[in-house]
């Protein structure tokens, strides 16, 4: 999560580049994300969201994990 965030929205906007990340994390199709992994994604973005820090592409990091499950 944190390079996603220190990346933010301008880089993190394209899905492949989402995608290569968390692949570099071990998360790709061959090894997708549990149920736990993505509550706490989920959770970590709606915290930072909270405090006011800019976020990564929400969007393209959920059509990402999504089309690794």
């Amino acid at each position: 999560m944190q390079v996603l965030i220190q990346l933010g929205p301008e880089i993190t906007g394209d899905i492949d580049t989402v995608r290569a990340l968390l692949a570099r994390f071990g998360i790709s199709e061959t090894s997708p994300p549990g149920d736990v992994q993505i509550i706490e994604i989920m959770s970590t973005l709606a915290r930072l969201a909270a405090e006011g820090t800019t976020l990564c592409d929400v969007g393209a990091l959920v059509r990402a994990v999504s089309s690794l499950v």
